[in-house]
């Protein structure tokens, strides 16, 4: 899946961090949020004194920290565990395009909670781990922000084996019918989520000849779960095209799990495989062939029996 969220730095926030010379000294960026938001330049101080007292002044404030240090910078995301989930969630699926904006190979990532961590014991103690944010961490970001969301929606909790947050779907699912039934007309459903009615509907049934039809039947101008049904198999893909909302990507995130449980509990879709991408083209067509071998290797590999012979009738 793609990394880049839609939030980027501007330029003023990119040259203050080219301008780093001096050790220790530090630029602050923070996320503006209006209709286009951005990473903009939020101060700029000269020693690591003069920063940690103005981050002990806004402690319940996110913000991104670059400190200048040889060889590499540091590069704080500095999340208040006080900070609003929709606020962690923000810094957490924009660092990775403001760190490629910086230059990624030349920093070392942490992600701090509080004020005193902004010290060099913090980033020098050999017992001092990189933050390294997983898929997974990010997507349980993603789904409190939505939980907390549609708490006043009347979310209803999905009857399921699996436990957590992630099985409650935010959105009733309309005008689906008989998927299994559907299956047996079409390969591929396309489904989307109506924001404003709360519903996940179904966008197109289509029937692909092959594998490199996908890419062009997916959307390409909106988000989207896709469901394709091959060799007795079904995949699962989530695509959030560029272009794409932080609102929508958020919404499509936090549902994925729950829409798959509903499509176990309801028509017994067991989900094989899930595909996670950006654009429709990053789909890697192979890992569906690859998928196909197995399956064919698999079969080829069960023994034959042959039907044994009535036993002869004795004269």
């Amino acid at each position: 899946m793609s990394n880049q969220s839609g939030i980027t730095a501007d330029q003023e926030v990119l040259n203050a961090v080219a301008d780093l010379q001096v050790h220790h000294a530090s630029v602050v960026g923070k996320i503006v949020q209006s209709d286009e938001p951005v990473i903009q330049l939020h101060d700029t101080f000269k020693d690591l004194n003069e920063l940690k007292q103005f981050i002990e002044g806004n402690e319940d404030t996110p913000y991104y920290v670059i400190i200048h240090e040889e060889p590499k910078r540091i590069f704080v995301s500095y999340t208040p565990d006080c900070a609003p989930i929709r606020s962690k969630m923000l810094y957490a699926s924009s660092k990775i395009a403001f760190q490629r904006q910086i230059g990624a190979n030349n920093l070392k990532s942490f992600m701090f909670t509080e004020p005193s961590d902004i010290d060099e014991k913090s980033w020098t103690d050999s017992t001092a781990k990189e933050e390294l944010m997983t898929r997974s961490e990010l997507e349980k970001l993603q789904i409190d922000a939505q939980q907390n969301s549609m708490r006043s929606a009347g979310a209803v909790q999905l009857v399921s084996a699996q436990a957590g947050n992630a099985n409650t779907l935010g959105f009733k699912v309309v005008d689906a019918g008989n998927l299994r039934a559907l299956f047996e007309k079409y390969n591929l459903l396309v489904f989307t989520i109506d924001l404003s009615k709360e519903e996940i509907v179904i966008k197109n049934k289509i029937n692909t000849s092959c594998d490199g039809e996908l890419i062009e039947r997916i959307s390409s101008d909106s988000p989207t779960y896709s469901i394709l049904h091959k060799s007795d198999d079904y995949y699962f893909i989530l695509s959030c095209p560029s272009g794409s909302s932080i609102k929508e990507r958020m919404v499509y995130a936090a549902n994925k799990r729950a829409f798959q449980i509903n499509l176990k509990d309801s028509d017994n879709i067991q989900i094989k495989r899930t595909f996670e991408i950006g654009d429709s083209d990053e789909l890697d067509l192979s890992e569906l062939t690859s998928e196909d071998h197995e399956s064919a290797v698999r079969v080829a590999a069960k023994p034959k029996f042959n039907k044994p012979k009535a036993p002869s009738r004795r004269r």
